[in-house]
């Protein structure tokens, strides 16, 4: 059986259980908590100083993520969310181009496990109010080896913790399926698809060059955190149509205040093409 989203399946690559465990225990209440924590990463995000919503987002047609959108539909062909995890047809001259710039900038840090410490308590203070906040410091104090574990679960899939670009790929990704429900898994293809995206993306960006290893790993690893705490209640809520649609709703909204639009956009073989009106 597949599961839907990176690094959450409980069979093809391990859950990290706690996580699994409290939001089945705790249900609704945890979907707030979720929710809280995505409304403050978010702005987090948009205070970092090489991310702004005229550089990575959906909305203005002209920003650096709505072209490699449109990039990505030219590749291949097509619009569509029909093609969903359809066929690949290859980068055009310009993708192989864009790729060879991307290759050369390095979207790696230099880890440091104090950082992840001081990450995950900065995490626990934008929750907007202190019952958010008990409920995340539980789920974190059960799992003191949680960004080990999700390092491990995303590995077979070609990504890296230690990379930021990896780490927003994963949250697009996973925010994406959660946010259409989609019980699914995409293939290497895919995966490999939207890495190239967020690398062009971040390469377009001049101030990324700039930023500190610190400032990389705290902006990765809330990523992280956000795209493992929605694949974990995706899979603890996809039998319950309104909690459900509940997660939905918190991972649109989620995105949309890191100014993506995730009804903009479908899911394909040669990564996130623009979806086609109906």
């Amino acid at each position: 059986m597949n599961h839907a989203c990176i690094g959450i399946t409980t069979m093809m690559i391990d859950l990290p259980r706690s996580i699994s465990s409290a939001f089945m225990q705790r249900g609704l209440a945890l979907l707030t908590v979720l929710s809280l924590a995505f409304g403050g990463s978010a702005s987090h995000a948009q205070s970092m100083p090489w991310i702004n919503p005229q550089v990575l987002s959906t909305t203005t047609g002209t920003d650096v993520m709505s072209i490699v959108l449109q990039d990505g539909a030219a590749s291949a062909g097509e619009t569509d969310e029909g093609a969903a995890f359809g066929s690949a047809k290859g980068l055009t001259a310009r993708g192989r181009q864009d790729a060879g710039q991307a290759a050369a900038v390095d979207f790696r840090y230099r880890y440091s496990p104090a950082r992840t410490k001081q990450n995950l308590h900065s995490f626990l203070a934008r929750a907007p109010n202190p019952a958010a906040r008990g409920e995340l410091e539980q789920m974190f104090a059960a799992q003191p080896t949680l960004m080990d574990d999700i390092r491990a679960s995303i590995g077979p899939y070609g990504l890296d913790t230690h990379n930021v670009a990896d780490a927003y790929a994963m949250w697009w990704m996973n925010a994406w399926l959660v946010a259409n429900k989609r019980d699914e898994v995409p293939d290497a293809a895919t995966v490999e698809a939207v890495k190239r995206q967020v690398r062009k993306a971040f390469a377009a960006t001049p101030d990324f060059a700039k930023t500190s290893d610190a400032e990389r790993q705290e902006y990765a690893e809330a990523l992280l955190l956000q795209a493992s705490m929605l694949g974990s209640a995706f899979e603890q809520m996809k039998n319950d149509p309104r909690m459900l649609d509940q997660l939905a709703e918190a991972a649109r909204q989620g995105a949309k205040a890191s100014g993506i639009d995730l009804s903009k956009m479908s899911l394909t073989q040669s990564g996130f093409v623009p979806r086609k009106a109906k």
